[in-house]
């Protein structure tokens, strides 16, 4: 269990620390009059910020535990003893909360990508940067549609339920950024939050339009499966509602 447990952080750590170079600078101690003309900040380059995009979707892909050998889950029980070793708890769960855990980490790192600091960054640099074709703020919401909602997009319906609970934490996100914004009060290491920029308020609202016309289209079509189905139902409620506050 805990050697399972140590493998899977190290290879999450890879998306998490990676969505923070969507909007990232290499920061120098450079000082005035440095020989070398280095700047304190230098922009990442869109290249690597796209590269870096399509890695952290990776994470979101129906796929994601094709490698995970199952059959583990039934031989990493809990410890139970108690003694001085022991870190079980009363209401802890005996199996392996797996799933849990991924959806925990894809949270993290959709977050972590649409942090409001991180999307005024991107935003910026693009208006500055000298590159004939910048990396966009357009290129990150439409990313993370895309590969969390590729099946619904695709006119198929959503069969697994890691997948519908990512979907439902993107979907409220969206709205979020799209009809109320984080509180003005917020604060982040002592210093008040960023506001969601207009343009990011802009490009919400568009993924929202674009799944609601993707859940409305499958949805009409019919769903067979029971869960998937209440799931969109759920979905194009939360979807109209957001729309409907928007407008």
């Amino acid at each position: 269990r805990y050697a399972v447990q140590a493998l899977l952080v190290q290879k999450i750590r890879g998306y998490t620390q990676n969505a923070k170079v969507l909007g990232g600078m290499e920061v120098s101690r450079a000082h005035k009059g440095n020989p070398l003309g280095t700047a304190p900040f230098t922009p990442l380059p869109a290249a690597q910020q796209r590269k870096t995009l399509s890695y952290v979707l990776e994470l979101f892909s129906p796929r994601v535990l094709d490698g995970f050998a199952r059959h583990l889950l039934d031989e990493m029980p809990s410890e139970r003893w108690f003694d001085w070793a022991s870190n079980w708890q009363f209401g802890q769960r005996f199996t392996y909360a797996l799933d849990s855990f991924v959806t925990e980490v894809r949270v993290l790192a959709l977050i972590i990508a649409l942090n409001p600091e991180r999307l005024m960054r991107i935003r910026d640099i693009a208006a500055r940067s000298k590159e004939a074709n910048p990396f966009r703020l357009h290129e990150v919401f439409e990313g993370f549609t895309g590969a969390i909602w590729a099946e619904v997009l695709a006119g198929r319906a959503p069969l697994d339920h890691l997948q519908r609970e990512v979907q439902n934490a993107h979907l409220s996100y969206l709205a979020n950024i799209s009809v109320q914004g984080p509180p003005t009060n917020l604060t982040l290491n002592g210093d008040t939050a960023a506001p969601w920029i207009g343009d990011a308020t802009a490009l919400a609202t568009a993924e929202l339009l674009r799944l609601q016309s993707a859940v409305d289209a499958l949805l009409a079509a019919g769903v067979d499966d029971p869960t998937a189905r209440a799931h969109l139902v759920r979905a194009q409620r939360t979807l109209r509602e957001a729309l409907g506050e928007a407008g």
